[in-house]
């Protein structure tokens, strides 16, 4: 993405499609399956949950 200080949503579009793009050519090619590219591109594939930790519990909702 840019570092430009701005967000462009063409380029941000581009790079998508550039990405699906290199995910299809992965899957077709069998060097990785669909399975792989869907783990590696879901919402949390970035994080390492053994690095996770829960910093603070809810609290009991008291009745009014």
């Amino acid at each position: 993405m840019a570092s430009s200080g701005y967000f462009s949503v063409a380029e941000r579009k581009r790079e998508k499609k550039e990405a699906r793009e290199r995910d299809e050519r992965l899957i077709a090619s069998g060097q990785v399956s669909a399975q792989q590219v869907a783990k590696r591109n879901g919402l949390f594939s970035a994080l390492d949950p053994s690095k996770a930790r829960i910093v603070r519990r809810r609290g009991k909702i008291r009745g009014a």
